[in-house]
């Protein structure tokens, strides 16, 4: 019988940041297993799969759609990422779990901040 692909999840991201493209740049270069799948925010696919109630927040984040149907929006979504990247990454995706989310959300609502004058 042949093996099924993995689920993926969706990951979607701001294509006009650099950070952003390279975050997916990083994270597709070492998805081995093929469980992720990258899509611009703002796009078809987003506004098909995203949660109106998300939607409306309008963050100009990562947000990551499992295969089970969770939304996780910053620190979840790229934790979950370095999980499904598995090897070397899971075990930092796993550590940023374990860290207070309101210190990992700030850190991360800073980098977004000057996300758009940042250089990758």
């Amino acid at each position: 019988m042949p093996e099924s692909p993995p689920l993926e999840t969706l990951v979607f991201y701001d294509a006009g940041c650099s950070v952003c493209q390279g975050f997916k740049a990083f994270a597709e270069s070492r998805d081995c297993a093929r469980r992720l799948r990258f899509e611009p925010l703002g796009e078809a696919l987003y506004l098909e799969r995203v949660s109106a109630a998300l939607q409306a927040e309008q963050p100009n984040s990562v947000i990551a759609l499992t295969p089970e149907g969770d939304e996780l929006l910053r620190t979840p979504a790229v934790q979950h990422v370095l999980i499904q990247l598995g090897g070397p990454w899971k075990p930092f995706g796993q550590l940023l779990g374990f860290l207070p989310s309101a210190a990992t959300d700030r850190a991360y609502r800073l980098i977004a901040r000057y996300r758009k004058t940042l250089q990758y």
